[in-house]
């Protein structure tokens, strides 16, 4: 799986080499209290979410074009929060009781944005 970004971007941290050492349950942006607040979010755009279109992309000329842009989109998401969930019940990251900091699995997460199949298939590739 390719890294779409390995450390949020945090300005009151300078990165330097200690940085890279730190877990990310210590960094502000990433500490329990914010990643639990993102991800209450991140749940609630799901149940919001209409995976089969998407208003702004249907304004294209090409249906065809707007429907693989939008998958590609859900698949990115997904591939994305797939990282989260490495990093967080990742142990050196720090987090404590992590599986309750993800509500959602990651196979969860794909079914609900219809991508399912799609992970399973680069997965294997």
């Amino acid at each position: 799986m390719r890294t779409i970004r390995t450390r949020p971007a945090d300005v009151s941290v300078v990165a330097d080499q200690a940085d890279a050492q730190t877990p990310l349950s210590r960094l502000p942006a990433t500490s329990p209290k914010p990643l639990t607040a993102a991800l209450t979010t991140f749940t609630n755009f799901l149940s919001s979410l209409d995976v089969l279109t998407s208003p702004r992309l249907a304004l294209l000329s090409s249906a065809r074009l707007a429907e693989t842009i939008h998958r590609t989109a859900l698949y990115r998401i997904a591939e994305a929060y797939g990282e989260v969930c490495d990093r967080v019940l990742d142990k050196k990251e720090g987090y404590e009781f992590a599986e309750t900091l993800l509500r959602r699995g990651r196979e969860e997460v794909a079914v609900a944005l219809g991508v399912e199949g799609a992970l399973e298939r680069k997965e294997g590739e």
